[in-house]
C-alpha cells in the first residue's frame, strides 16, 4: 500500500504514531462479538467485531508494513538498542487470529446509520448492535501504531457504521463501485509483489549463467596453462574462491 508514518509524540502511557495519509478499511456483514464501556467519564465503546479471511488478509498487510516502517525508524526516533527480533517479539497484530475478531472504537467521531438515517451513540444503538437481526457494515479508520514500554500495536476507530434491516437495504448499501475499487487495488498490489518476486528470480538467473560463464572460462584457462606454476596456483586459487563464495551465499553458511 505504500503506507508510512509521521514521527511519534507521547499520550499518557504511550508513543504514538500516526500514519502519514488516513487508512480506512471497509467490514461488509459484521457480527458484534461483545463491547464494553472505555471508561466512566466517556461514552465511546469497544467493539469486538467478526472479520473474514479476506479481511484479515488486508488487515494484516496493513500491520505488517506499519511495523517494518517502524523498525528501520526505531533508531532515529527512539534512544534504545533493540534490534529487529526484539521488536518483532513486541509487536501484536490489531486483530485475534483465533477468534478472527478486531477491537475498534465507537466514539462521538463516529458517523452512526441505522436505515440511512444518521442516530447518535446512545443506549438504543446499543440494544440494535445486541440483536443479530440486523445487517451491519462498518468503515475501520487507523488511528496510530502505538508503542507501549510492554507491546506495540495498531489502533483502529470506527469511522462509520450502517446498521439496516434486511428489508429495508438499498441497492447501494454495499457500495458496489467502493468493493470493486478496494478488491481491485488488492489485486493490482498482489500482482505488484509477485512482479518484483519474479525480476528477483531473473536476476538471480543471470548471476548464476554469469557465474557458470566466467568459471567455465577459468577453469579452460588453467587446463591450458603450461609450465607456469605461479599462474597455475593463482587461477586455482581464484576458481576455489569463487566455488566457495557462491556456496556460501546459498547455503548461508
Amino acid at each position: 500500500m505504500n503506507i508510512s508514518l509521521k514521527k511519534p509524540y507521547f499520550k499518557k502511557k504511550a508513543y504514538i504514531s500516526e500514519s502519514t495519509k488516513e487508512i480506512n478499511i471497509n467490514l461488509y456483514d459484521c457480527k458484534i462479538n461483545n463491547f464494553t464501556k472505555i471508561s466512566n467519564n466517556s461514552n465511546a465503546i469497544k467493539l469486538k467485531v467478526y472479520i473474514n479471511n479476506n479481511e484479515i488478509y488486508d488487515i494484516k498487510n496493513i500491520d505488517d508494513e506499519l511495523f517494518e516502517f517502524l523498525a528501520i525508524n526505531n533508531y532515529s526516533w527512539f534512544d534504545n538498542n533493540l534490534n529487529y527480533e526484539e521488536l518483532k517479539k513486541l509487536f501484536q497484530y490489531s486483530f485475534c487470529s483465533q477468534t478472527n475478531t478486531i477491537d475498534a472504537i465507537l466514539c462521538n467521531k463516529t458517523n452512526i446509520f441505522f436505515n440511512n438515517n444518521n442516530i447518535d451513540l446512545n443506549n438504543n444503538l446499543l440494544n440494535l448492535l445486541k440483536d443479530n437481526k440486523y445487517l451491519i457494515s462498518i468503515k475501520l479508520k487507523h488511528i496510530g501504531f502505538y508503542i507501549f514500554k510492554e507491546k506495540l500495536q495498531n489502533k483502529w476507530l470506527i469511522k462509520e457504521i450502517y446498521i439496516s434491516d434486511y428489508n429495508n437495504i438499498d441497492d447501494d448499501y454495499f457500495n458496489k463501485n467502493e468493493i470493486e475499487e478496494e478488491w481491485s487495488n488488492t489485486l493490482n498490489e498482489t500482482i505488484s509483489n509477485l512482479n518484483n518476486i519474479i525480476l528477483d528470480y531473473h536476476t538471480k538467473i543471470n548471476k548464476i549463467n554469469n557465474f557458470i560463464d566466467i568459471n567455465k572460462n577459468l577453469l579452460t584457462e588453467i587446463k591450458n596453462i603450461n609450465n607456469n606454476d605461479k599462474l597455475w596456483d593463482n587461477k586455482i586459487n581464484i576458481l576455489k574462491n569463487n566455488i566457495k563464495n557462491i556456496l556460501s551465499i546459498n547455503d548461508n553458511r
